[in-house]
């Protein structure tokens, strides 16, 4: 699932091609990320002007970024357009996929997990962004407390590590458990 503000060429082609491919940037694609959030003519491939290599995805025709640690295959299944709280339309979009196929650079991945801290990934989904007491080992960007860290007497609550198992499968795909 990813959102859109505005029917960009993302939705549309999806919607056309009934598949795409979620490449999920870390901090080594910062730069390249920023620069295919572009408002550019249709005819202008975004990758292309970033500077991205593809390659072919095993699944579904869209191809996936070389540099992407992690890359989700999808097939989709929906684009809704959201409306307001009066019923009328807005320009927000979600599109809803299945994901078909799952890969992993092995770099990421020990004991059969991927560790996020090698992994290194980002989002425009975080809450608070500056400079704080957690974020990425080796100099890398840190965000402060969520505020849902704490119940609701301010008690501080753990988080748990993201922690995904996954497992090769014969025909190459590595598929999350």
């Amino acid at each position: 699932m990813f959102s859109s503000t505005g029917y960009k060429d993302s939705v549309s082609n999806i919607d056309a091609t009934g598949e795409f491919v979620c490449n999920m940037a870390n901090l080594g694609l910062k730069d390249e990320m920023n620069q295919t959030s572009a408002s550019v003519a249709h005819e202008i491939c975004e990758f292309d002007l970033a500077g991205l290599e593809m390659a072919a995805s095993r699944l579904v025709k869209a191809p996936r970024v070389a540099k992407a640690v992690t890359a989700l295959e999808c097939k989709h299944l929906q684009t809704l357009r959201l409306k307001t709280l009066t019923g009328s339309d807005t320009d927000s979009y979600v599109v809803f996929g299945q994901v078909v196929g799952v890969h992993i650079d092995e770099s990421v991945i020990v004991d059969g997990k991927v560790d996020v801290m090698l992994y290194k990934p980002l989002s425009r989904l975080l809450h608070g962004l500056r400079r704080g007491e957690r974020g990425v080992p080796d100099g890398g960007p840190k965000f402060n407390d969520y505020p849902n860290d704490h119940d609701r007497k301010g008690r501080r609550q753990s988080r748990r590590p993201f922690i995904v198992t996954c497992r090769l499968m014969e025909n190459g795909v590595i598929r999350m458990q």
